[in-house]
């Protein structure tokens, strides 16, 4: 069925956009809709930053712990190009993140794959030195979204409980955060 269809006057929606950086919150009620769909706007509000950027620094946070601050520091301001490939590659882990139970494998190259302990096992990361790959635990990346997870639920629960929006019927997800399983399912 056409969702303009079933938004009858008086539908209330939310719609949380949580790109890379922020959470943004607006919500909508249906004024018209027997030829054309208008809405107005009944709330905005900013969600604070809980985009997936944050779920890139907890990442990277992991791989300072794994070789050290100061060394990851000094890599990133040296290799600004690695970086940017080993985050493409962590990008891609993101998206494909469904549950706690599957593993995801980030590939390592070059400089940094040399600064990796062979046959690091820590705090659900593990460091294939044959493969070249990271294979971070379904647990450990559920623990990255988790900040940001917990950000958007409480917002979105505060704003649901809103007087102005009781009976809300739908609430609609969309950004890059979103492109992952993971979160909706939350």
């Amino acid at each position: 069925a056409d969702l303009d269809k079933e938004l009858l006057v008086g539908s209330k929606y939310l719609i949380l956009d949580c790109g890379g950086g922020t959470l943004d919150v607006t919500a909508h009620e249906v004024v018209e809709n027997d030829t054309n769909l208008r809405v107005k706007e009944i709330r905005i509000v900013n969600g604070g930053d809980c985009g997936s950027t944050y779920i890139d620094k907890a990442f990277q946070q992991e791989i300072g712990r794994i070789i050290g601050e100061s060394k990851w520091e000094k890599f990133k301001s040296e290799n600004p190009h690695a970086v940017n490939e080993l985050l493409d590659s962590f990008e891609a882990c993101k998206r494909s993140f469904t549950d706690e139970s599957t593993s995801e494998f980030v590939g390592l190259k070059g400089k940094l794959a040399k600064k990796i302990p062979a046959g690091y096992d820590k705090n659900g990361i593990c460091y294939d030195d044959e493969d070249g790959h990271l294979e971070i635990s379904g647990g450990r990346m559920a623990a990255m979204f988790e900040i940001c997870v917990r950000r958007i639920v409480s917002t979105m629960t505060k704003e649901l409980r809103s007087s102005e929006m009781k009976g809300c019927q739908y609430v609609f997800m969309a950004g890059g955060f979103f492109r992952s399983p993971f979160p909706p399912q939350k």
